[in-house]
């Protein structure tokens, strides 16, 4: 049975897009059938971190929830394109021009018709996992994504606004009777992982999946959109995102 995933954030620049396309690189080349979807249709990003461009895209998240495409016209297989050799990895993007952005945040768009989507895609591509990169804050997209999806994984940092945002998120996604797990990243390497853990989980009383801690690297990749667990499986980067997404999974 497919296990769905909504990666989320309070604020943006957490690094959940990096961490969304990187969990599920992994996933695929574990062997396992992955499913991702930007559904962040304010500011989506995923795209260029999967390197799609227009000439690879017959349709949009959009055009299948405004009804102008069918679910498969929108799928992407980019298990080629991103050389997975193991598993599979299919990607539905969100429009990126600036008329479909305007649309959406005006006009919203039929949620049941994104959840129905979402088990069609599962059932039609027999997949194992589903990841959802959502769009940053509390809005509709928010409580849809945590409505639709079996774990919700928080990115947070450590500061004030991240913590208070991140408390009423997790209150949200209780509500909902979702399991939520933590993930906070960039952490300054100076401090200790165990203590990190600490502090979070005795704040919001539920467990991180992972600590991700600050890298020049992984900075530079954010601009290029390099994927870590493709390019350098060793580094620690992608060594911590191993054990994030066997968390997120359920496979530990």
């Amino acid at each position: 049975m497919v296990r769905t995933i909504a990666v989320h954030s309070f604020r943006g620049g957490t690094g959940k897009s990096t961490i969304t396309a990187n969990v599920s690189c992994w996933l695929a080349l574990q062997g396992h059938k992955v499913g991702v979807v930007d559904l962040d249709l304010a500011a989506p990003g995923l795209h260029l971190s999967f390197r799609v461009d227009r000439s690879m895209i017959r349709g949009t998240l959009n055009d299948f929830l405004y009804g102008r495409r069918e679910l498969s016209e929108v799928i992407i297989d980019v298990t080629q394109h991103l050389s997975i050799e193991n598993g599979k990895l299919y990607f539905i993007p969100a429009s990126f021009t600036a008329d479909e952005i305007i649309r959406v945040l005006r006009e919203g768009y039929d949620a049941a018709l994104f959840t129905d989507g979402i088990r069609a895609m599962a059932r039609g591509l027999n997949l194992d996992y589903i990841l959802v990169d959502t769009h940053p804050g509390i809005s509709e997209d928010t409580l849809l994504a945590i409505a639709a999806c079996d774990v919700v994984a928080v990115v947070l940092r450590l500061d004030k606004q991240d913590f208070t945002g991140t408390a009423i998120t997790l209150e949200l996604t209780r509500r909902f009777g979702r399991q939520p797990l933590l993930v906070v990243s960039q952490v300054p390497k100076a401090m200790v992982e165990s203590i990190v853990r600490r502090i979070v989980e005795s704040n919001f009383h539920y467990p991180v999946a992972g600590v991700i801690y600050f890298d020049e690297d992984v900075l530079e990749a954010s601009r290029t959109r390099e994927i870590f667990v493709l390019t350098r499986p060793e580094h620690a980067f992608s060594k911590t995102m191993g054990e994030i997404a066997k968390r997120l999974a359920g496979l530990v």
